[in-house]
């Protein structure tokens, strides 16, 4: 389970995929409260966040129906909760890579179990080492040392994080989820 802190330092979260995160088990009820003080921090004024930081971590049957109360109405879109979520596993897995592991073996292991967990989106596909290469790109794996080819792995690696890091920009105005 990712912590929350690092969840909400990386992207934005609305109380529907939250709560469908807490249903499905990725995300702890008391994760509901720091949610909370993020989005108060961030310039919401919604009486309920408010409330949920008042009841704090004493009442979970008040802290969920809260939840539900600031979820309704407002559609999840599973895709996107499943991007964020491919994003942040792999991004705790590229920022706590060993620096012991010159040729990332225990890194891009890590990356292939993350794709499998996920079905191996075409969006990871260049660095995850099973998959075959993309006809459209010129580079040829075979032409290249180990090393040479893991390092291109990484650096797509790197480039998919910051790429999608700019799709989950934080500054998405909260009123807007």
């Amino acid at each position: 389970m990712l912590n929350i802190g690092f969840i909400l330092s990386n992207v934005s979260l609305g109380w529907s995929e939250a709560f469908l995160l807490y249903k499905n088990g990725f995300m702890r009820w008391e994760d509901f409260i720091e949610i909370a003080h993020d989005r108060l921090n961030n310039g919401s004024d919604n009486s309920l966040e408010i409330d949920l930081i008042v009841i704090g971590t004493s009442n979970v049957w008040q802290t969920l129906e809260i939840v539900e109360e600031l979820a309704e109405g407002k559609e999840a879109s599973a895709d996107e909760i499943r991007e964020k979520w491919l994003f942040l596993n792999l991004l705790w897995a590229y920022e706590n890579r060993s620096d012991s592991d010159p040729l990332y073996e225990d890194a891009l292991s890590e990356v292939e179990g993350i794709a499998d967990d996920f079905g191996l989106p075409d969006t990871i596909r260049s660095f995850v080492r099973y998959a075959p290469p993309d006809p459209e790109d010129e580079y040829q794996p075979s032409c290249h040392s180990l090393k040479e080819n893991r390092e291109r792995m990484m650096s797509k690696w790197a480039q998919y994080l910051e790429e999608t890091r700019k799709h989950f920009n934080r500054s998405t105005p909260y009123c807007q989820m």
